[in-house]
């Protein structure tokens, strides 16, 4: 029984650590589509097109509206001034949640992504 202990224990920490060098290879994959998707972006705007169609999928630039996150200082700085300003004006009490969750958000920004959407029809199966 202690030697099935040892294994397991062995095996948990080997998977632990497995999955954070794992996590460390998932986000450089994230970081290099990311930074590819920009100069795809890019190339898109420079030559005025709006998408390719490349292997039977559409790829098409989109403009999306994102907010920039605050740090926490900000949010808390933000959450105050509101919260001082809801006791002078007498705010009901859904009023100064929804100023202070307006407050935490940041700045909204327009940001061009990809977007992919397959032409090829989907073949329908009825049973």
């Amino acid at each position: 029984m202690a030697d099935l202990l040892r294994t397991q224990v062995a095996e948990w920490i080997n998977l632990g650590e497995e999955a954070r060098r794992m996590s460390k290879e998932v986000k450089k994959l994230r970081d290099r589509r990311i930074e590819i998707e920009r100069k795809i972006v890019e190339y898109l705007q420079d030559q005025g097109n709006q998408g390719v169609k490349f292997h039977g999928k559409t790829i098409t630039v989109d403009n999306r509206n994102r907010r920039l996150p605050k740090k926490k200082k900000e949010r808390a700085r933000d959450a105050t001034a509101v919260l001082e300003q809801g006791f002078h004006e007498q705010m009901n009490p859904q009023e100064v949640v929804g100023s202070i969750l307006e407050a935490w958000r940041g700045e909204k920004i327009e940001e061009a992504r990809l977007r992919m959407k397959s032409t090829k029809k989907k073949k329908e199966f009825f049973l």
